[in-house]
């Protein structure tokens, strides 16, 4: 296929999509991702089809459900189902990821020419790579592939707990002010069931705290919980918040980073970059803090950006719902690769250029396996969870019914 056109898929682990300023938010947490959004396409109701990550990703890459692959938890995927990436590999495009999941299922570097680990070899560290390390290898790809027809891969874990951006952006929200929002009550967290990492997480960086509250020791700290316990909970969480918000703010710079290495290699022209995520975060909503186990909005709900040499005939916003496995199709289209008929993905590039007016989607589906197991269709209006297994949490009805437009 010669050097004619090359993918970028970026993956930014854990991004809430109402927390970057093209989706309404008030911060400014991400201005090289924003850019792109005004330039490009930005769609408004994107989902995901599988939570947490290694459903997510295996639903991803292979264009296919959980329910249909059979990895909807901590599975290991079977021989038979191939990732798109194959096919792509077979009609000459380069195919490469920087990912570290590598070191959880080996068989995510199936059908990638390069797989690249930074930290093979230290698997602690499997979500605590820091997005520079990703951008050593990928821009390194990038320079040496300039010439080539190449299909990227960037897995950005840096908004995934815990929460502790490097430098600067570990303080840059701090004197911003955030308040929670109107629904949410702080009461909720004295009772609320933590998960492992997401206990260590509270009580590691609200530690951090005793300087913003300027405090000195832990004894002050417990006489000012006696004395505010409302008010020093709602502070605890927004330094939560304000790491969590520095972080997405550190890797938007680390992608500014791969669009100046595009431009300095003469990319820009040919190049379709897509930015999502595999699953937002949970900030308090139905009783969760800082995790990604269920199938509500703050969850399934994601990011979804194109930029780049598509005809795009839509006005910059589609209100169309999609899912991740929609990407499949549609990137495969882009390379001009005759797609699978087994794929149970729907190309977006049609309704992108305006051939088709018809919504991509009526409904959409979400699956998860992991902490509960529960699933969610969602038709636009009237949104329905089943919770087949509560697990460790407790449910306010069976099933749910939400009407998201009011």
């Amino acid at each position: 296929m010669g050097g004619e056109r090359n993918v970028i898929l970026i993956h930014i682990d854990t991004l809430r999509r109402d927390h970057l300023g093209c989706y309404g938010y008030r911060r400014s947490t991400s201005p090289n991702i924003d850019r792109l959004a005004r330039e490009g396409l930005v769609f408004t109701r994107a989902y995901s089809t599988d939570v947490p990550t290694i459903p997510y990703y295996t639903s991803m890459f292979t264009g296919l459900r959980g329910t249909t692959t059979g990895v909807v938890w901590n599975e290991d995927l079977p021989p038979k189902f191939p990732f798109f990436t194959r096919f792509l590999a077979a009609n000459g495009v380069v195919t490469a990821a920087v990912s570290t999941l590598s070191s959880w299922k080996p068989w995510f570097t199936r059908d990638f020419h390069y797989f690249m680990n930074p930290v093979a070899g230290t698997p602690q560290r499997v979500q605590q790579v820091d997005g520079e390390e990703i951008n050593n290898y990928a821009i390194k790809f990038i320079r040496e592939n300039r010439d080539r027809s190449f299909f990227l891969w960037l897995h950005y874990w840096d908004p995934h707990t815990f929460y502790w951006p490097p430098g600067k952006y570990r303080y840059l929200f701090e004197k911003s002010g955030w308040y929670p929002p109107n629904y949410l009550e702080m009461d909720w967290s004295n009772s609320q069931h933590l998960l492992p990492e997401v206990k260590r997480l509270w009580e590691e960086r609200c530690r951090y705290g005793y300087i913003y509250l300027g405090l000195s020791c832990p004894s002050e700290v417990e006489a000012y919980w006696r004395e505010r316990v409302s008010e020093e909970r709602r502070i605890q969480y927004e330094i939560l918040v304000n790491l969590y918000d520095g972080e997405i703010a550190y890797v938007d710079e680390c992608v500014g980073n791969i669009l100046v290495t595009l431009e300095e290699c003469g990319l820009e022209d040919r190049t379709l970059i897509v930015i999502t995520s595999d699953h937002g975060e949970s900030h308090g909503e139905h009783d969760d803090i800082f995790n990604h186990v269920d199938v509500y909005e703050p969850v399934v709900h994601t990011p979804l950006i194109l930029w780049g040499p598509v005809d795009m005939q839509s006005s910059g916003r589609i209100d169309d719902l999609v899912q991740n496995i929609d990407l499949v199709p549609t990137i495969l289209d882009f390379f001009r690769v005759k797609k699978p008929s087994w794929l149970e993905g729907v190309s977006l590039l049609p309704r992108i250029s305006g051939e088709v007016s018809e919504p991509i989607r009526r409904e959409v589906f979400c699956d998860t396996g992991l902490a509960q197991c529960a699933r969610m269709i969602f038709d636009g209006e009237w949104k329905l969870i089943e919770t087949i297994h509560r697990g460790i949490w407790e449910k306010p009805a069976n099933p749910e019914l939400y009407n998201l437009r009011k």
